[in-house]
């Protein structure tokens, strides 16, 4: 029996790692380090693990997947579509995740913790879900009568119960307590599953690392302490199951958080691509935010006065009050990237010169007090995305450099400080850089990969599984880090059968939200 298993080490930063590797701070990853290959795995535009996730357990760009981020009725460039969408969940993953696709070929699976799996499909093993699990979800394990078994279970840390928000007072000690304790209780049920089902195929992700990271980024000893008991939990899990190749990942790195809000709908409008509304609504609801993020400058303590409904509604979702969208060519969503108008683009071509000319405004981006750059780095789709979902795509999307967060309001400045979540210190918008660290029977000693995209993971997987490829994957084998002849390149075309789509409850959207503003998200 050939087993591989990967672990996700959500958020595992390549910069630190690879020092803490060479230097032995983390003994059992360095020591797999020397015995396998590691090397920096590149994320996704933008570093969002909603869409980093699914390219890691499909192989393919965002564009054969299904909606980018979001679903809904309204969609693109429209008012409604960023406060009437739900985030998307696992049944808009319109093609094989690793763990379908492993099962098709007869091969024993286990899925647990990956984010965007929520809810759980059938496949031939077992499946706990992950990030994006709604609060109290009923159906969050194949089989369902898994959940019966699970007893004291967590899938994330839930801020909002005695721990406080962000904008309030937030209780550090109680959190970083928690966050210790979650990663065992990970380790513990990772192990006591993996020896109930004896998988040959297993992805599982500590999101709690990604969480840590969040609160604890400045404290670089904690850091370090929690990844040192990381390692340990690793080496647990290795010595327990004895797979035949083991990766470790993430999806992402990470950075410090950042200083100043950088307003990108105040861009497109200076640069004459956006025309704010003049009506007495929108000039109210400019008025409001104006007025409301002054006043807490000066007076911090009045924005716990406030509940967060209203602060969402008034900093969010009003966005479409502001804008007159007829006079409007192009707007940038809060988290999908830019959508130019069809009434000024109406065709590919003037669609493509478009966006270009957008791509290139944000790449010359300067902020006007210091000439830093905003932007790390920006792309159409044309020069990232291809598959059936293609239109669905935003026509720009892009990350920005690590002081810089994005704010869609329109304030009548480009740069201001930020005031939200002082509690949040670490961010990974911008830290594009994860890791990778492959050991196994297949695997050369001591190699440093260099090249490596996150969509790289489902390839390598299957190859030293013994399962054939998907042959629309966009990924490819990690030949390097492989002994040549050791492994077989089969590609087949196997048929999806796309899943009913499934829609939150009302209470279910708001449990999400509500998660996600904890966390710092939205």
């Amino acid at each position: 029996m050939n087993k591989v298993f990967i672990i996700g080490l959500d958020g595992a930063p390549y910069k630190e790692f690879k020092e803490w590797i060479k230097k032995g701070e983390l003994p059992f990853l360095s020591r797999l380090s020397k015995e396998g290959a590691f090397g920096k795995l590149r994320s996704i535009i933008p570093a969002y693990s909603m869409l980093a996730w699914p390219v890691i357990f499909t192989g393919k760009n965002p564009a054969k997947i299904g909606p980018f981020l979001y679903k809904g009725e309204k969609r693109g460039f429209d008012p409604d579509y960023f406060s009437s969408a739900q985030f998307i969940n696992f049944t808009d993953i319109k093609t094989w995740s690793l763990w379908e696709w492993a099962s098709e070929f007869g091969r024993r699976v286990g899925a647990l913790n990956i984010p965007m799996s929520y809810p759980p499909t059938e496949v031939n093993g077992f499946e706990i879900t992950g990030f994006l699990t709604p609060k109290n979800a009923e159906n969050f394990t194949y089989p369902p009568e898994l959940k019966g078994e699970l007893e004291g279970y967590r899938i994330d840390i839930a801020l909002s119960s005695g721990m406080g928000f962000g904008d309030r007072t937030l209780n550090k000690e109680a959190l970083h307590k928690d966050l210790l304790n979650l990663l065992e209780e990970r380790t513990e049920w990772t192990i006591k599953l993996l020896c109930k089902y004896d998988p040959e195929i297993f992805m599982m992700n500590f999101k709690e690392m990604d969480n840590f990271m969040h609160y604890f980024w400045d404290k670089k000893d904690l850091l370090l302490d929690y990844f040192k008991r990381a390692d340990r939990s690793a080496e647990r899990i290795y010595e327990e199951l004895k797979p035949n190749h083991i990766l470790f990942i993430s999806d992402h790195g990470f950075t410090d958080a950042p200083i100043k809000y950088f307003h990108i709908n105040q861009y497109l409008e200076d640069k004459g691509f956006l025309k704010r509304a003049e009506n007495v609504k929108g000039r109210f609801s400019n008025f409001i935010y104006k007025t409301g993020i002054e006043t807490v400058k000066r007076f911090g303590f009045l924005k716990n006065l406030f509940t967060d409904r209203f602060k969402l509604k008034i900093v969010r979702e009003s966005i479409k009050e502001k804008i007159n969208w007829d006079k409007t060519r192009a707007y940038a969503n809060w988290y999908a990237g830019i959508y130019l108008n069809p009434e000024y683009y109406p065709n590919e071509e003037s669609k493509k010169e478009g966006a270009e000319e957008v791509k290139g405004l944000l790449i010359d981006a300067k902020d006007p007090e210091n000439g830093k750059a905003i932007f790390l780095d920006a792309k159409t789709k044309w020069d990232l995305y291809k598959g059936e979902y293609f239109d669905e795509m935003p026509d720009v999307v892009y990350t920005t450099t690590k002081d810089y967060k994005l704010n869609t309001n329109l304030p009548g400045k480009l740069i201001d400080k930020r005031i939200d979540r002082p509690d949040l210190v670490g961010h990974h918008v911008s830290a594009l850089d994860g890791i990778i660290l492959i050991r196994g029977d297949r695997v050369k000693k001591g190699i440093e990969l260099g090249d490596s995209s996150i969509k790289d993971v489902f390839p390598t997987a299957c190859a030293l599984g013994d399962i054939p490829i998907p042959k629309d994957v966009d990924g490819r084998i990690l030949k390097e880090a492989l002994i040549e002849g050791s492994y077989k390149e089969e590609y087949k075309d196997l048929p999806y059968s796309q899943k009913e789509a499934h829609y939150l409850s009302e209470d279910e959207d708001k449990s999400i939200k509500e998660h996600l503003k904890g966390l710092g998200y939205i």
